[in-house]
């Protein structure tokens, strides 16, 4: 294969497929995480209530609302398309993964 060939298939082929491949599994695990709080909210009846909701989530927001802008744009020229949607799956970026794909 040529280069050329190799990078037709690159952007046609792998990054289609590592994307959609990425997203399920983010939502496949988004929907793993809340499973607990939803059983306890509308099985055991253990609804706190939307203000207190809210509240928390402002609370979440304030604090660490600009990282979930920021990570995203500083890590992906260095990790790549598959190595973002993995180290945001798995976690821990700047201190596991990060120092890792830099050593490399």
């Amino acid at each position: 294969m040529t280069k050329q060939n190799l990078e037709t298939h690159y952007r046609t082929s792998f990054i289609p497929r590592a994307h959609r491949i990425g997203r399920i599994t983010l939502l496949i695990a988004m929907a793993v995480c809340l499973l607990p709080a939803l059983y306890l909210s509308f099985v055991l009846g253990a609804w706190p209530g939307a203000g207190v909701i809210l509240t928390g989530f402002l609370a979440v927001l304030t604090f660490v609302g600009i990282i979930w802008i920021v990570e995203p744009i500083s890590y992906f020229p260095v990790l790549g398309v598959c190595g973002t949607y993995m180290s945001f799956l798995s976690g821990n970026i700047g201190n596991m993964r990060m120092p890792v794909v830099i050593s490399c």
